[in-house]
């Protein structure tokens, strides 16, 4: 398992079930949300996150991810 860290959205992005656009939206962070990135191995593009606010496990994408 890759390093993990704490970053935030850095646009409003759809927070997914799975690695993918065919996975289940859970729900829309907002810029800023603080993120805790569970591996920095990506797995489609997307890494693996848990909502700090929520602590609900989903994905992002890497591209909205600082």
């Amino acid at each position: 398992m890759g390093q993990s860290y704490l970053g935030f959205v850095t646009k409003q992005v759809n927070f997914r079930q799975g690695p993918g656009l065919d996975y289940s939206i859970i729900a829309s962070l907002q810029p800023e949300t603080q993120i805790f990135v569970i591996s920095i191995d990506t797995e489609n593009g997307f890494y693996n996150v848990i909502d700090i606010a929520t602590d609900i496990e989903g994905y992002i994408h890497k591209s909205f991810v600082s």
